[in-house]
């Protein structure tokens, strides 16, 4: 499936890389216009699934390299999820955890 063959209500990939970490997550087609462009959360992308400001991105469904970069990115937040609330609780001591962030970003230097 192809951008231009998007009907109202599909479900699409959506990556915004104006924020760090780029954030992946699905979302639908709001509207569809007379030339083609898609609304996805109140921005209007074109068939090559860019916006005008080139922020974001999205993608059809069935696009495996999306699917494996929104699947990475969630496993991605699930870990971090359980590490905060680890620390929240009072699991896990500051210095363990200022260890384990800065192990993270040593290992995401290169994202």
């Amino acid at each position: 499936m192809e951008i231009k063959d998007l009907k109202i209500g599909d479900e699409v990939y959506l990556s915004r890389w104006g924020e760090w970490p780029i954030i992946w997550r699905k979302s639908r087609v709001e509207k569809i216009n007379e030339a083609g462009l898609v609304l996805v959360d109140g921005v209007w992308y074109g068939k090559d699934g860019l916006p005008n400001d080139r922020s974001s991105r999205i993608y059809t469904i069935d696009d495996e390299k999306a699917k494996f970069d929104y699947e990475s990115y969630q496993q991605k937040q699930q870990f971090y999820s359980a590490i905060l609330e680890k620390f929240d609780n009072g699991d896990m001591t500051y210095e363990q955890f200022a260890s384990m962030c800065k192990n993270i970003l040593e290992e995401n230097d290169g994202d």
